[in-house]
């Protein structure tokens, strides 16, 4: 199964948006932005590239699936942060060396279409990258609607 994944506003507190979906594979940037609490100062110190993948698994009410997305995360000196998976972009926000990005999951298979809004809640520690992911998604067989929980890790290290 694939995920797809359409990036969400991100303000000072996180901002979950619903988007649409469709039926194509990859990602699509439908806007977004970052602010930084602390000015990035305090994030400087944690700026690089980070490779890794995020694992994400749907469950519930008789629908279940699971991916893995190669992930880039990118960190800059001054505090903003992105998420990169299939070429598209999701910005994100820092605090210190905890991070959080907001995202959309839109999954499509055998007539069933999910679409969850999802969020990873990341600490660097050293050179590594990792942190939970979790979320709910709506299903839908024709005017059958089905709820499911979304779970999963992100882990990632620095380039």
């Amino acid at each position: 199964m694939k995920l797809k994944i359409r990036s969400a506003l991100i303000a000072c507190t996180l901002i979950l948006s619903l988007v649409g979906c469709s039926e194509d594979d990859g990602i699509s940037s439908s806007g977004g932005g970052s602010s930084v609490s602390d000015g990035g100062a305090e994030s400087a110190q944690y700026a690089g590239t980070y490779k890794g993948a995020m694992e994400v698994e749907y469950e519930g009410d008789g629908v279940d699936g699971d991916d893995t997305l190669a992930t880039t995360i990118v960190i800059r000196d001054n505090g903003t942060v992105t998420m990169t998976i299939d070429g598209e972009t999701v910005n994100g926000v820092i605090n210190g060396n905890k991070l959080e990005i907001a995202f959309t999951v839109t999954e499509s298979e055998d007539g069933i279409t999910c679409v969850g809004n999802a969020v990873v809640k990341a600490t660097v520690s050293g050179n590594s990258l990792s942190g939970p992911v979790s979320g709910d998604a709506e299903c839908k067989l024709l005017l059958i609607e089905k709820n499911a929980d979304l779970t999963g890790t992100l882990n990632a290290s620095k380039v």
